[in-house]
């Protein structure tokens, strides 16, 4: 979700204010078997992952290792595409 709030941030412009909630969405019962079969009992939808999605956001690394490996292959320790000030619109 990072990625992609951050992709549509540079299409428009630095212009979306993202809006995020904290707890179960209403009716989870009845589609939690559809959009999570594997993991249901497992998701957890409280402030710690909201809290992990604006590290992201951030830009705070997510491992030890950037740069080149190989020929071709370019790799950052955070999530990219990074979208300065999405941040402090969240």
């Amino acid at each position: 979700m990072a990625e992609d709030l951050a992709t549509v941030d540079f299409l428009a412009g630095g212009r979306i204010n993202p809006g995020l909630s904290v707890g179960e969405p209403m009716h989870y019962d009845t589609l939690k078997h559809e959009l999570y079969p594997d993991s249901a009992a497992l998701e957890d939808f409280d402030y710690p992952r909201v809290k992990r999605l604006a590290r992201l956001i951030a830009g705070e690394p997510v491992r030890d290792f950037s740069g080149k490996q190989g020929v071709v292959e370019e790799f950052s320790n955070r999530v990219e595409p990074h979208s300065v000030g999405l941040r402090s619109r969240l």
